[in-house]
């Protein structure tokens, strides 16, 4: 999408692909997208790091296994669920990983036509 200006996307995908990025792995050992380190184990102290540095917000996306780690360690701000109106029964619990309760207040809500709604939280820490 990032080499090619007739894509829809290609606005979008040209600004991640000149984004810094820090991918956290177990297994990978390096990456080929441009502009991408690779981190290992160690995550909070490389996120307290990054937000000692300048620059602009930091923007994590990952599995419930790693946002339960980064909330229970006190390393998010600012939190957006996207909320898919499709329910799958049992499904895989968001935060199951964490152990006690972390203050998060409800700053807004955006619906969108297709039914999505994106609810954006704040940390009560701040």
């Amino acid at each position: 999408m990032a080499r090619n200006p007739a894509d829809p996307q290609y606005a979008f995908a040209q600004r991640i692909t000149q984004m810094r990025k820090v991918v956290f792995s177990r297994t990978l050992e390096r990456s080929s997208w441009p502009r991408t380190e690779l981190a290992h184990g160690g995550f909070e102290e490389a996120i307290h790091a990054l937000k000692r540095e300048q620059g602009q917000d930091i923007l994590v996306y990952g599995g419930p296994t790693f946002a339960s780690s980064l909330l229970a360690a006190g390393l998010i701000d600012e939190l957006h669920i996207f909320q898919n109106p499709t329910f799958l029964g049992t499904g895989r619990p968001m935060f199951k990983d964490l152990r006690k309760p972390v203050a998060m207040q409800l700053r807004g809500a955006v619906p969108f036509d297709c039914g999505v709604v994106v609810l954006q939280y704040v940390s009560q820490r701040r």
